[in-house]
């Protein structure tokens, strides 16, 4: 049996815009997740992101900041065979084209 590793990775321009999503949904009694909670792991999962990529066999990013989910990138074995642009900032500040080989 062969396994592949394939994250797919959906990220938000901010913290805030996370911390928002979760109180509309905490509204409507889905669960809550504390702010501190929020911030760390959204900066946690962007520092994380360029490793992820170069481990994956194919991994895939998206921006969910907007009305819709939009695909920013495909890497296979660590190397983006497709990239999107302009890419939004939050990804764009992560340098991925120079860290990911």
């Amino acid at each position: 049996m062969i396994y592949q590793v394939c994250p797919v990775f959906v990220a938000l321009d901010s913290p805030d815009r996370c911390i928002a999503r979760i109180r509309t949904r905490a509204a409507r009694g889905r669960h809550f997740v504390p702010h501190v909670e929020v911030r760390r792991r959204h900066t946690r999962s962007l520092a994380n992101l360029a490793e992820a990529i170069r481990l994956a066999d194919i991994a895939e990013v998206y921006d969910n900041s907007g009305d819709e989910h939009r695909a920013l990138l495909v890497a296979r074995a660590g190397v983006i065979v497709c990239r999107k642009t302009p890419l939004p900032r939050w990804a764009e500040s992560l340098n991925l084209l120079k860290q990911v080989i």
